[in-house]
């Protein structure tokens, strides 16, 4: 077995022969070399692809920015080795009633953010409009 971007694989798979090694990747294994010298393959990307990739970074980064904030917030009230496990928006009922056959969001009276320690315990909390 022998590591590939990050991905233990074995040094062949079946129905592969083994090469013998040439050149400066003498280590690399025969599945290993041919994974990286096949050619690309598949239609190439669509107008519509690109545009699903940019909103999907997008998202990314909007999620990953509202992560570190209540990384932060978790830190700052618990200390370290607390991470953000998820969050719940939680309705006043008559705002849930509002909106509910309707195409509109709901507006959330809180938010509740859940965290988590290596042990597995979590704890929940709030932050009020000033941020704490």
């Amino acid at each position: 077995m022998e590591k590939h971007q990050g991905v233990v694989v074995p040094a062949t798979l079946p129905g592969m022969a083994e090469q013998s090694p040439t050149g400066p990747e003498e280590n690399e294994s025969a599945w290993a070399r041919q994974l990286r010298e096949r050619p690309a393959s598949g239609p190439a990307p669509t107008e519509h692809d690109w545009t699903n990739a940019r909103i999907r970074k997008e998202i990314a980064a909007r999620q990953a920015e509202e992560f570190g904030q209540c990384l932060k917030w978790a830190i700052s009230a618990f200390g370290m080795g607390w991470l953000p496990s998820h969050r719940h928006f939680l309705l006043d009922r008559d705002e849930e009633h509002r909106v509910r056959y309707t195409d509109e969001r709901a507006r959330p009276a809180a938010t509740v953010y859940t965290v988590k320690n290596a042990e597995g315990h979590v704890r929940h909390f709030t932050i009020n409009e000033q941020g704490r």
